[in-house]
């Protein structure tokens, strides 16, 4: 699919995984995000991705046309086996439930907020403020909700108007066709 393509998409969840503080957004073309969360636990190992799992699969359970899910941030490398074995999990349950998701690479991300790709958290976070007049205290909700907005921007049902220098993230991310099982 290419950006601006129409699809009968209506609901597209943003995902920040994180081990500590997993963000969630949920957004529907032409509305405010529906419902922001944070998924904190305490738990480790095999309980916690259990967990994070879980909740990610409450919170889409119901009418998700499309999950945009932020890729790989390969500068952790303390964290990248712990957060690769998230990620599998999590995009192992999307594909089995048969819910549509791509990733988008953490510099896609910064560039469709602030027009730059190596833009620094708080760039972002303020970008979301001027632009959409929502204000996340929580980098990782602040980052799934623009996974969100990228989402239904590339589907055709932006919440704004982006300026093409913003846009220009969407046309290097392979979305979705209709009726394509998660791969």
């Amino acid at each position: 699919m290419t950006v601006g393509d129409r699809m009968t998409v209506t609901t597209v969840v943003g995902l920040d995984l994180s081990l500590t503080a997993t963000g969630i957004a949920r957004a529907s073309a032409g509305n405010p995000v529906l419902a922001l969360d944070v998924i904190r636990t305490p738990l480790k190992g095999m309980d916690r991705l259990d967990y994070i799992d879980t909740e990610i699969c409450r919170h889409i359970a119901i009418g998700v046309d499309l999950v945009v899910i932020e890729g790989y941030a390969f500068g952790r490398p303390n964290q990248a086996a712990h957060l690769g074995e998230l990620g599998g999990i999590i995009r192992h349950s999307l594909w089995s439930n048969g819910i549509r998701y791509v990733d988008v690479p953490p510099s896609n991300v910064k560039k469709y907020a602030t027009g730059r790709g190596n833009a620094p958290k708080p760039d972002i976070r303020m970008e979301v403020y001027k632009r959409f007049g929502v204000d996340y205290a929580d980098d990782n909700a602040c980052d799934a909700f623009v996974l969100a907005a990228m989402g239904l921007d590339a589907l055709g049902h932006p919440l704004i108007a982006m300026p093409a220098t913003h846009r220009v993230a969407l046309n290097k991310i392979v979305w979705p066709t209709i009726g394509e099982r998660a791969a």
